[in-house]
């Protein structure tokens, strides 16, 4: 596997942002495209930042206990074939950004 590099900023235990795999792709987001975070007990929101990366093709949050609303920004991922939400707790509608 990569490299991970550590974060650049305290991060909390349990959220998407404490995820190795989710550190490397925000570190080298041209050469992330698949992020499977299904199944990781995590308790936190979708960070804004996963707009970021625009080279994803696969992302699967399902599983968890995600909190909150979907983020506009993940209307940036236009190359996605997979987006796996399911089985988590988020709020309010898909974003019109979202297509």
């Amino acid at each position: 596997p990569p490299p991970y590099p550590p974060p650049t900023t305290p991060v909390a235990a349990g959220s998407i942002e404490a995820q190795s795999s989710y550190q490397w792709c925000i570190a080298l987001p041209s050469r992330c495209t698949y992020l499977p975070l299904e199944q990781n007990a995590l308790t936190s929101s979708i960070p804004t930042e996963i707009g970021l990366l625009t080279g994803l093709t696969a992302l699967r949050l399902d599983g968890n206990r995600l909190t909150s609303s979907i983020p506009t920004e993940m209307g940036r991922l236009t190359g996605l074939t997979l987006l796996a939400l399911g089985s988590n707790s988020l709020t309010g509608t898909i974003p019109t950004e979202i297509g």
